[in-house]
């Protein structure tokens, strides 16, 4: 569970205003990354990119929103330990959101950052997002994601209804019994 959560976290964090480049740092994965060499003014620019998106936040901000789905999924297993399982995972959080933690998290990041923009690019994002519609872009985003993943759910249950509908008519059509057409 903490692994796909970190995932979702790393994920969300990428989730920045994305540009092309025209000379990206080839992109590294594990180890390999941690012995690639970035040009440390490009890592500074990836570390204030992250800074200036709230993208070095969102990680602190992911395990919050993740707390009542973990706990929900813990205290259905026990409910009669509802107090002792909300305990115990308060301590989990406490020991896993340490700051060496977090600050591996962004380490990273920043490396994936520079791995995929210049620093004259980064410098182009930062000045964007230090105007004023810059930071009410990043003041708006928790909400405008919020809003966007909803509208998405319902597209998707919408569309997938009717995509298997369609599917099960044309199948049927050609003697395939699909199932679970409606009656």
């Amino acid at each position: 569970m903490r692994k796909i959560g970190l995932l979702a976290a790393a994920l969300t964090l990428m989730i920045t205003p994305a540009m092309a480049g025209d000379a990206p740092a080839p992109a590294v994965n594990g180890k390999a990354a941690q012995a690639q060499k970035i040009d440390p003014a490009r890592l500074a620019a990836a570390r204030k990119l992250l800074e200036v998106t709230g993208s070095d936040k969102l990680a602190e901000q992911m395990v919050h929103m993740m707390v009542p789905q973990i706990a929900n999924l813990l205290i259905r297993a026990k409910p009669e330990k509802k107090d002792e399982i909300v305990k115990i995972l308060r301590q989990a959080i406490q020991d896993q959101t340490k700051p060496e933690t977090l600050n591996r998290l962004r380490d990273e990041l920043a490396r994936i950052y520079a791995q995929e923009f210049t620093t004259g690019e980064m410098k182009k994002i930062i000045a964007f997002f230090e105007t004023p519609e810059g930071r009410k872009f990043v003041q708006k985003m928790p909400a405008i994601m919020a809003k966007s993943q909803r509208a998405g759910i319902a597209w998707s249950r919408e569309v997938g209804g009717k995509i298997i509908d369609q599917a099960r008519k044309q199948a049927k059509a050609q003697g395939i019994d699909l199932g679970g057409g409606k009656k």
